[in-house]
């Protein structure tokens, strides 16, 4: 197979999308005032998120990394939000979205 016929496909090295669909809401995670993810118990904490076994294990896996910041906070419901964070060179971003 081609370069030229991997890229029709969505092969790219260095750009990786995962869908996944949460088994356990758990952890719940505050927000600081300033948009960041924080353990719940934080002070001075803005808001509260049920961060998801899925968005917990990728963020183990990204090693050593700046806390993450959302870039959406959750709504009322705490379905809807985005976050991201880095570790070096590499740059995750994490979504959640209702499954309905």
């Amino acid at each position: 197979m081609e370069a030229e016929e991997e890229e029709q496909v969505g092969s790219d090295a260095s750009h990786t999308i995962l869908y996944a669909q949460v088994n356990d809401g758990q952890p719940r995670m505050a927000i600081d005032e300033d948009g960041y993810l924080r353990p719940e118990g934080w002070e001075d904490s803005g808001g509260k998120v049920f961060l998801g076994d899925v968005a917990q294990a990728a963020l183990r896996a990204l090693g050593p990394h700046d806390p993450p910041r959302f870039v959406e906070l959750p709504g009322f419901d705490e379905q809807r939000w985005s976050l991201g964070s880095h570790a070096n060179e590499l740059t995750m971003s994490i979504s959640s979205r209702p499954y309905w």
